[in-house]
């Protein structure tokens, strides 16, 4: 075979190598004449456009069939007339689909093998389900329910298959004294007609409610004579997008919208003046609310996982906002507050009480630091909870106190300073902070509540100072980096699974007799004697950064305290401090010069300081006794 042909023969391969290859990584193309297909790296199969899909003819036939194992979930989009046969068939991992009103024919075979189907919703009442071979869902889930109207073709295909069937419910009931409704079955909008309020009900699968987790609702179309919405009366509604709210209507319930994850614009007429309990939980989708004026409160976690929302404006009128109402709005950048409200304010978007001595909310999606204003003495529950991107917060001293879960889940927060003005912490305040290193707790804690740093994993060293009497359950659960503990109190007391899942070799550090070392003893840990510190003669600046060289050189102190603040130790900063027994040196000081103690005897000199800190590196190469802080 000459070169020529040989040439020939590599390009041909090289083709079909390429070829196969495209045709293997396809994510989209066309379905049937008018009809797409695309498929997301989560595995989310869409078919949009209008018309009828393709009739494939054979098990694998369908564009998709290769890529049938990443296949998670399938939309069919409101214009697709007619499901293929085979359409689907062994796309084992699909649970549920909902097939819209538009399509008014599935194929043979649409559905079969897929193993994993166990909910499957037909909207149009007339739809033809397959042949008379009723094999659409053929080896499906065990489990599998079929969805529809009542009298429908999907209700007749499911009895005659075998398939066990529920109703979506009923096209028109009573959900008040004197409020009706309708749906119509076309466009799944449900109207609201009649006057006064409307019913509460005690959940989203309360059996007296008419819209129970409805996935058939697309919109709702309230009535102006309807005065309140009812508790939980649209929760779980998961398909419905949109909602006019007629002028009014003065409430809006406890979990009214709550978990409606497409529902996108809401306008709140001004005659509304309370929106209850998680009233707009979990609506992902909506991007901007703005509170109307004549609202005074806003209940507790009302707009709690609003995973979408951006921006909040609150009204002057409103005077009461619920605990962790906009908690887990990880997109939420900006809180607005009226100038003439007089019960809140906010400032650089964050939501405090009028006279600013109350942090009440950082907005989730803030990046980078954050520092809480002078003047501001209390930081509420849930304040910072779930901001993932902040990556530093400075607390000034007239904070004295921390709410429950005010920092949980701050993943990028690497570090924290909690100023001595602090006197409580509340439980689980620095649970989930997964990239915390380092913490120092103020000298004036009385107790490490329960949880506190639960699940921060990348703790390694934690100093508690005398102040601490108590250390509540699971307060360093799951903490697997975590290396010393030094409990400074002799008589604190520990909560049976304070280390629980934490890291096997911590080392836990105390006075000799103290109830750390019998913990230790008790629970198998190692266990190091620690020295106290004596009483600083000499304390320096707690703002100051630097120490320059020869700064102190020859002075007579005996007891140094350096605080956290220095970052630089200059050249022969303590030489011929012929005097000097004890020195504290901060971790901020990432280098020591070799001569910063010169002319003074090692041998007498005590070096306090964190366990792998640039000051025990330079302590035990020099020949100093260095105790851990």
């Amino acid at each position: 075979m000459n070169r020529k042909m040989w040439m020939i023969l590599l390009l041909t391969a090289l083709i079909v190598v390429i070829f196969c290859g495209t045709a293997a990584a396809d994510t989209g193309g066309t379905c049937g004449a008018g009809l797409n297909w695309t498929l997301t790296g989560t595995g989310t199969l869409t078919i949009s456009g209008t018309g009828a899909m393709t009739e494939f003819i054979d098990y694998n036939a369908a564009p998709w069939y290769s890529r049938r194992d990443d296949i998670r979930s399938v939309v069919i989009g409101d214009g697709v007339t007619c499901i293929g046969s085979c359409a689907f068939n062994g796309c084992g991992r699909i649970s549920s689909v909902i097939i819209p009103y538009s399509v008014t024919k599935i194929g043979y075979l649409a559905f079969a093998h897929c193993s994993g189907l166990f909910d499957v919703t037909v909207i149009n009442r007339e739809t033809v389900i397959g042949d008379s071979d009723y094999d659409v869902f053929q080896n499906c889930s065990p489990n599998l329910v079929l969805h529809g109207w009542p009298g429908s073709t999907a209700e007749t295909y499911a009895e005659t298959a075998g398939i066990p069937f529920e109703s979506v419910g009923d096209l028109s009931g009573q959900c008040g004294d004197e409020v009706y409704w309708a749906i119509d079955p076309r466009t799944g909008t449900v109207s609201i007609t009649g006057s006064g309020p409307m019913w509460n009900y005690a959940s989203s699968s309360d059996t007296a409610s008419p819209f129970r987790s409805s996935v058939v609702i697309s919109s709702a179309d309230i009535g102006s004579g309807v005065t309140s919405i009812g508790d939980y009366i649209f929760a779980e509604c998961r398909s419905m997008g949109s909602v006019t709210i007629p002028t009014g209507v003065t409430s809006i319930g406890a979990n009214a919208f709550d978990h409606c994850k497409n529902l996108t614009g809401v306008t709140i007429p001004n005659s509304v003046t309370s929106i209850g309990y998680s009233a707009f939980g979990f609506c992902e989708s909506m991007t901007d609310i703005t509170i109307p004026t004549g609202v005074t409160s806003i209940g507790a976690s009302a707009f709690h996982g609003c995973t979408g929302l951006t921006g909040v404006t609150i009204p002057n009128s409103v005077a009461s906002i619920g605990a962790a109402a906009f908690k887990y709005c990880t997109s939420l950048t900006g809180i607005q507050v009226g100038s003439g409200n007089a019960a809140y304010t906010s400032v650089n978007g964050a939501l405090y009480d009028k006279q600013k001595t109350v942090l009440i909310v950082c907005p989730c999606g803030k990046t980078g630091s954050f520092s809480v204003p002078d003047g501001v003495t209390s930081i509420e529950a849930n304040a910072f909870s779930d901001c993932k991107n902040l990556t530093g917060v400075t607390i000034p001293n007239s904070v004295t106190s921390i709410g429950a879960s005010a920092f949980y889940a701050c993943k990028s927060l690497t570090g924290m300073t909690i100023p001595n003005s602090v006197t409580s912490i509340g439980d689980y305040a620095f649970s989930a902070c997964s990239n915390l290193t380092g913490v120092k707790l103020p000298n004036n804690l009385t107790v490490i509540g329960n949880g506190v740093f639960q699940a921060c994993l990348n703790l390694s060293c934690v100093s508690i100072p005398k102040s601490v009497t108590s250390i509540g359950k699971r307060a360093f659960e799951r903490c697997s980096g975590l290396e010393y503990v030094l409990v400074h109190n002799a008589e604190t007391s520990f909560d049976s699974d304070v280390f629980d899942d934490a890291s096997p070799g911590l080392v836990l550090c105390g006075l000799s007799g103290s109830t750390a070392q019998a913990y230790a003893g008790a629970n198998g840990y190692t266990f190091r004697t620690i020295t106290e510190m004596d009483t600083p003669d000499f304390t320096l600046p707690s703002r100051l950064t630097r120490i320059e060289a020869e700064a102190f050189s020859g002075a007579q102190m005996t007891v140094v305290y350096i605080p956290d603040s220095v970052t630089f130790l200059g050249s022969r900063a303590f030489a011929n401090c012929t005097r000097l027994r004890q020195i504290r040196i901060p971790a901020a000081i990432t280098a020591i010069p070799p001569d910063v103690f010169k002319n003074i005897n090692r041998s007498d000199l005590t070096i306090f300081g964190v366990p792998g800190s640039a000051a025990e590196t330079f302590a035990n190469g020099a020949g100093i006794r260095f105790e851990i802080e």
